[in-house]
């Protein structure tokens, strides 16, 4: 999948796509090879890191609800419902089941975003450059737990957008517009996640998030050819109380 991610974007680049009757409207291409960007919401802002870090195409990208340290990710994510009862039929011992999801690392390090993470605004891999990075962050994340997408953001060095919502142990705030910056939103959604190591139920903050208009007018004025991650909670926390 990376592979092909990776070629589309080169071929986006080099106009090879330019004559593709699907990517014409009107006459002109849709797509401007000079403005190639990743957006990846969940999943895809998941894999959006390991996608940055390997492309010498992508040269930004916003990621939405993400996260990465898969071992760590399934048994603090309310996805883990839907699997539970097979690894629970397979390995009744629950013990068992932690011993191997944490065993599992290994097998996820190849893809796992957390791997990549170390190269996207230091240290690039060869042939690419560095990055520049929006990371949105749901409070109370059900789906995606915010301990994961905390890991995520120190293992990259991102600077938290001021103000934030809640101070994040090893990641400092600083004002903006910044080149790249991991940022808060918070609708309002408890008790607190993450006390213990089970599955917590669906909540919409998953979902919620992209929809916010501040998460949209940020998102937009980063794609922009000389964007930067920019506050557009007016200066306050970008807290959303759902009603």
């Amino acid at each position: 999948a990376h592979v092909n991610v990776a070629t589309l974007a080169r071929l986006l680049r080099a106009g090879a796509l330019d004559d593709l009757p699907e990517l014409r409207q009107g006459g002109p291409p849709v797509a401007d090879r000079q403005r190639v960007s990743y957006y990846g919401i969940s999943e895809g802002g998941i894999q959006g890191v390991t996608a940055l870090a390997l492309s010498p195409d992508l040269s930004r990208g916003a990621l939405n609800v993400p996260c990465g340290v898969f071992s760590m990710f399934f048994f603090r994510s309310s996805d883990l419902h839907e699997f539970l009862p097979l690894f629970q039929g397979a390995y009744p011992d629950p013990l068992v089941r932690q011993e191997l999801m944490a065993v599992s690392q290994p097998l996820w390090d190849y893809t796992d975003p957390v791997t990549y993470a170390p190269h996207l605004l230091n240290d690039p891999l060869p042939g690419n450059t560095p990055k520049r990075v929006l990371y949105q962050e749901g409070i109370n994340d059900a789906s995606v737990p915010n301990q994961n997408t905390r890991i995520m953001a120190r293992t990259m060095g991102l600077k938290l957008l001021y103000p934030g919502v809640e101070p994040v142990f090893g990641i400092d705030a600083a004002q903006g517009p910044l080149d790249s910056a991991y940022t808060q939103f918070d609708i309002g959604m408890r008790p607190r996640l993450g006390g213990d190591n089970v599955p917590p139920d669906v909540n919409p903050v998953h979902m919620a998030v992209r929809r916010l208009e501040a998460v949209k007018d940020q998102l937009q004025r980063f794609l922009r050819d000389d964007g930067r991650v920019e506050d557009t909670c007016h200066g306050q926390p970008c807290m959303f109380p759902m009603p």
